[in-house]
């Protein structure tokens, strides 16, 4: 998953690819068979993204990603959260916000 996240936000055409409706499934499949095979990705991956191009299906790839970090952090208990402050924070002030937001997360009922 952090390959294909990487390749989302660094390679604008790899962003473009997977957005292309016009390209036929196989041309698509085998373009992501290549970029699968040269990024390493496992083969339930790389078979995950033939199938998406097969059924022309690739553009929903930045969901899927987000959708997929999302149940690995709740199956594991995580929980996000977004601090806003008034001024910044110092590095101390932002360790410590990080600190209590942790304790704050063991807290049983």
């Amino acid at each position: 998953m952090d390959a294909l996240d990487a390749a989302l936000a660094d390679s604008a055409d790899f962003a473009r690819l997977i957005t292309l409706a016009d390209l036929r499934p196989r041309r698509t499949g085998a373009a992501m068979a290549a970029l699968a095979a040269k990024m390493g990705l496992s083969p339930t991956d790389a078979n995950t993204l033939a199938l998406m191009a097969s059924k022309r299906r690739l553009f929903v790839l930045p969901q899927l990603l987000r959708d997929l970090r999302a149940r690995i952090a709740d199956d594991k208990g995580e929980v996000t959260a977004e601090v806003t402050s008034a001024t910044a924070l110092t590095r101390r002030a932002g360790r410590q916000a990080g600190r209590n937001a942790e304790g704050a997360g063991r807290q049983g009922p």
